[in-house]
């Protein structure tokens, strides 16, 4: 049970892609129906009121967590910022996916278990060899997962943007790393998720509009709610209390990305999508990785002199 605790934030970060990885077939559904801006701003939408509502809840039948004293300036702006984040990272996301494969633009995605380690520079922590090994490792096997064939990796514009969106996760994710107790988790995700949907919502009115006929699909709205209640309040809330709890943020990123295998298994039982012997060669690399940063002896970090 000691040992169990010892990884108890990792549990629930796999807890999150496990969310995260089901999610996928939800997004599908309501992709199908929706504008992607109208999509990414209602699913924000309906994080931010539900994080609200819980949070008046427990206020009330907690008086420790009254709104007042939830958290600090620093933690709020983390917050802000984790919002302008992930709003990018969406927005970047959406437009390089209308000029990019959707393998392709999973595999680029996947570099932002890179990004994670590599912002940390900034706050001098750098990983250990044992940390880039795993996170290589991982990246390898977002290539099998994410291509069936061989494929020449040749760059244009738009795939620029899914690097750039990966950039965009790997601040978020960092940003949450930088919390240290300075923001309620329920408030830190209802922050973010607030920014999110004001953010988002400039692109939605300048090439969309506002467009309710999906209201009356009750498959969209069922989607959406899951989407926007299980994969963005519950899974993004347990990211946040998971990373405090975590070995580091590159283990938390290697963790996080086991949700493109959760999304492929997902398919595959759900969706009775094919998958090819490349697939899960893929699946094995990225579970090595994990492996790898989480032996005993593997330490995370070697902390530069001051």
């Amino acid at each position: 049970m000691t040992k169990m605790k010892g990884y108890l934030g990792e549990i629930i970060l796999l807890g999150a892609s496990v969310i995260w990885g089901t999610a996928f077939i939800f997004q599908r559904i309501a992709n199908g129906v929706m504008a992607p801006y109208t999509f990414v701003t209602v699913r924000s939408l309906i994080a931010s009121v539900v994080m609200g509502g819980a949070l008046l809840i427990r206020a009330r039948y907690m008086p420790k967590k009254q709104l007042a004293s939830l958290g600090q300036k620093q933690g709020y702006l983390l917050a802000i910022y984790a919002g302008l984040a992930i709003s990018l990272a969406m927005i970047l996301q959406q437009i390089g996916l209308v000029g990019t494969t959707s393998g392709k633009a999973g595999f680029l995605t996947s570099f932002y278990i890179i990004f994670v380690p590599l912002l940390g520079f900034l706050i001098k922590r750098i990983p250990t060899p044992s940390v880039w090994f795993g996170l290589l490792a991982a990246i390898l096997g977002f290539y099998f997962l994410s291509f069936t064939s061989p494929t020449t990796l040749a760059i244009n514009g738009y795939d620029l943007l899914i690097l750039g969106c990966a950039v965009a996760y790997a601040f978020q994710i960092f940003f949450i790393d930088r919390i240290q107790g300075r923001i309620d988790s329920l408030m830190f995700s209802f922050v973010q998720f607030s920014v999110a949907t004001v953010v988002t919502a400039i692109p939605m009115l300048i090439n969309e509009g506002i467009d309710f006929s999906f209201l009356s699909n009750q498959a969209a709205i069922g989607a959406l709610l899951y989407v926007g209640v299980m994969s963005s309040c519950v899974a993004y809330t347990l990211q946040i209390v998971g990373q405090k709890r975590a070995k580091s943020a590159p283990v938390a990123t290697l963790i996080m990305s086991l949700e493109a295998v959760f999304a492929l298994l997902a398919g595959i039982i759900f969706l009775q999508e094919p998958v090819i012997d490349n697939q899960w060669i893929g699946m094995t690399l990225i579970f090595l990785g994990i492996l790898i940063v989480n032996l005993p002896w593997a330490n995370c970090f070697i902390k530069l002199q001051k």
